[in-house]
């Protein structure tokens, strides 16, 4: 491959030093990077040059990984779902790889904002006439509230 081939840019994060939460959820975390290097593996054995690219510390950081590589002969596969034990960071990624103008993985930053605010992705599934079940929201706790089974309980 020479510079103007394309290549693939695999972000991931590192969540090593996170130490709360659930068990199975920071073993999830731990684990991206060893996931990353199996997505390398196979994304080079289908012939694409493939450079990871850890999103550990900050958006600055990250920017000047991304800066070496060109938009037009760069795609970014993004495999980074926040940083710094955040998951909501997720969406600064995206923002970052879309005004930096790098083609990518995913679903935009904007659609990724809408499907993390449950309340907000209800209302839209709703205004579009698409079956959601019933719902409710609690702003404060001790609040009145309606209960029928099953139900499920989330936070918005």
């Amino acid at each position: 491959m020479d510079d103007e081939d394309p290549l693939i840019l695999l972000l991931h994060n590192v969540e090593q030093d996170v130490t709360c939460g659930d068990p199975k959820d920071l073993i999830a975390m731990q684990d991206t990077a060893n996931v990353a290097m199996h997505l390398k593996d196979a994304l080079e054995s289908c012939g694409y040059k493939t450079i990871p690219i850890v999103v550990k510390n900050s958006l600055d950081d990250l920017k000047d990984s991304l800066r070496p590589f060109s938009p037009r002969t760069a795609f970014v596969f993004n495999f980074c779902d926040g940083f710094g034990g955040n998951n909501l960071d997720s969406i600064k990624v995206i923002q970052l790889i879309e005004m930096l103008g790098f083609r990518h993985t995913g679903s935009s930053a904007r659609t990724n904002k809408i499907c993390i605010d449950k309340s907000l992705t209800k209302s839209r599934l709703m205004t579009a006439g698409i079956p959601t079940p019933a719902y409710q929201i609690f702003t404060k706790p001790g609040g009145f509230f309606m209960h029928q089974y099953p139900a499920m309980v989330k936070p918005a």
